[in-house]
């Protein structure tokens, strides 16, 4: 039988078929406010991290605004990691209000998150 005929009987590695399927979907966050927001996305990293760079250079947001994750590329993955994040820095803010004056900082917390009308 030719090599070419033997080449479409042959049985495919399912790590190859893995490799091919799974492609790595590349997602720019900015931090504004304290919450985390996608920006930017493509399959290409260097793409990203293109943007990444002109926002560096242009906008004026500190390096420690942007981030680059990494999910399968539907909008489920990266809101569901874009949520994470955001669920995490609420948790650093608590942290930091504790660390000062427990008392005082959940006072101040919830004053800041649930302003009351007077």
């Amino acid at each position: 039988m030719p090599a070419i005929v033997r080449a479409f009987f042959m049985p495919i590695r399912p790590e190859l078929i893995r490799k091919v399927i799974v492609m790595k979907y590349y997602s720019l966050l900015i931090k504004e406010n304290g919450k985390w927001s996608p920006e930017f996305g493509d399959f290409d990293k260097e793409t990203v991290e293109y943007e990444r760079g002109d926002i560096l250079e242009y906008s004026g947001h500190a390096a420690r605004d942007l981030k680059i994750i990494t999910t399968n590329g539907t909008q489920s993955a990266i809101d569901s990691k874009v949520a994470a994040l955001n669920e995490k820095e609420e948790e650093k803010e608590m942290e930091r209000f504790h660390d000062s004056n427990e008392d005082a900082a959940c006072d101040l917390y919830l004053e800041s998150r649930y302003p009351m009308d007077m």
